[in-house]
This record gives C-alpha cells, sequence and structure tokens, in this order.
C-alpha cells in the first residue's frame, strides 16, 4: 500500500511538471514543415513519459477546437487575434515570392513586391482569427498596389503547387522541399513581411504545465 502510495505522489509530481500525462497539439501543414518537428521530436526525448497527440488541421478547425478545450496548443502560419488566446512566436523561415520558372521575374536575383504589381497572386485563405492573408494584402498596399487575388491556398505545398499550374505569384515561407523543379523563390527587399512568424497558440489562462514545457522549446 505504501508502495502504491508512493508511485502515486511521484506521479502527481510528475504531472505537476509537464514530466507525464498528454499533450495533444495541432497545426497547420506548412508548420509540420518547418521548426515545429524539431520541436516535437525534442520534446519527445526530454518527455518520453508525455503521451504527445499531433493533429493536422486547417486553421479555422484548430481555432474552432482549442475553443472547445479539444486542443492544448496549435501551431499557426500567421498571427492569431483571437483574444481567448495568447500566443508566442517561433523560429520561421523568410518570406520569399514564388514565381514559375517561365515568369520575367524568375531572371531577377532579387524582387520587390513591387514589379509584381501586375501579377495574378495567390494568398493563404481568410480567417476572422488569423491574419496571414490581410498582412499579404497589407504589405501589397504599402508598396502601392492593391493585389489582384486569383486564388486562396491554405498551405506552402498548396500555394506553391497553383504557382506550378501557372495561376500566379505567391508570397509563402521559404521551405526548400516546398519547391517544384518549375518553381523559383525570389528573396524580397524591402517587404512587410520580415517580421511574419509562425505562432504557438494556448487559451488563455490554461496552459498545462506539459504545454508550457512544449513552448519553452521554441
Amino acid at each position: 500500500m505504501q508502495e502504491q502510495m508512493e508511485l502515486a505522489c511521484q506521479a502527481a509530481r510528475r504531472a505537476a511538471q509537464g514530466e507525464q500525462g498528454r499533450l495533444t497539439i495541432g497545426f497547420v501543414t506548412t508548420a509540420i514543415l518547418c521548426d515545429l518537428k524539431r520541436m516535437i521530436r525534442l520534446f519527445h526525448e526530454r518527455f518520453p513519459h508525455v503521451e504527445l497527440v499531433l493533429r493536422e488541421m486547417l486553421i479555422g478547425d484548430l481555432l474552432d477546437k482549442l475553443h472547445s478545450d479539444s486542443l492544448d496548443l496549435i501551431c499557426s502560419d500567421g498571427d492569431v487575434t483571437d483574444e481567448a488566446f495568447d500566443s508566442c512566436p517561433i523560429a520561421s523561415p523568410s518570406m520569399v515570392l514564388a514565381v514559375h520558372r517561365s515568369n520575367a521575374l524568375a531572371s531577377c536575383r532579387t524582387v520587390t513586391l513591387a514589379q509584381a504589381m501586375h501579377q495574378p497572386f495567390v494568398v493563404a485563405t481568410d480567417h476572422p482569427a488569423h491574419n496571414l492573408q490581410r498582412r499579404m494584402i497589407q504589405a501589397c498596399q504599402k508598396a502601392d498596389f492593391t493585389p489582384a487575388i486569383r486564388e486562396c491556398a491554405d498551405s506552402v505545398p498548396c500555394a506553391v503547387a497553383l504557382v506550378e499550374a501557372k495561376l500566379g505569384v505567391a508570397m509563402v515561407y521559404n521551405i526548400p522541399t516546398c519547391r517544384p523543379a518549375d518553381v523559383v523563390y525570389k528573396k524580397l527587399l524591402n517587404s512587410d513581411m520580415e517580421d511574419v512568424r509562425m505562432h504557438l497558440c494556448w487559451r488563455r489562462g490554461a496552459l498545462s504545465p506539459a504545454a508550457a514545457n512544449f513552448v519553452q522549446l521554441g
């Protein structure tokens, strides 16, 4: 009996320190292609007794699940503006302009958004509490034009595939594994996208010890 009590106390202490229990994390496709996978690997190594449950979803579904307490953390590919959540940025690739290899901009070493003002754009899918599309539009407006939006995409792989299909250009995170042979990534100069980051988000006041340990790996 005493041994069982000691084991129970040890388990309670480990849970209070975030070293035991269950952690559910939802993420958009783009996030798992970047630093999130490093954080997941480190968490597994440092906290092997925490059951890590991962869910890939669209941003709207992630926010709904976070609201309903079905997820402990989510990783988005932009700022989340819902006041019910707290968030912190994580390491993210820089934003580049993806263009088809046949596009005249492909021959430029670097580009500005103003050089793409006459191009159709593929932008992030809009959501009221997720500002990535708004940031893209605002960056273009700061370059003195409003983008002609041809298509919307939920992830970098989708956006780049639409560029490959010659449906437009796209501002995307610089993820080399997402670049097919017919697409070129061009460095953006003087754009208003330099501070765009992926974010970990959680319900305000509801960061569990295990979730806090995960956030600290960012």
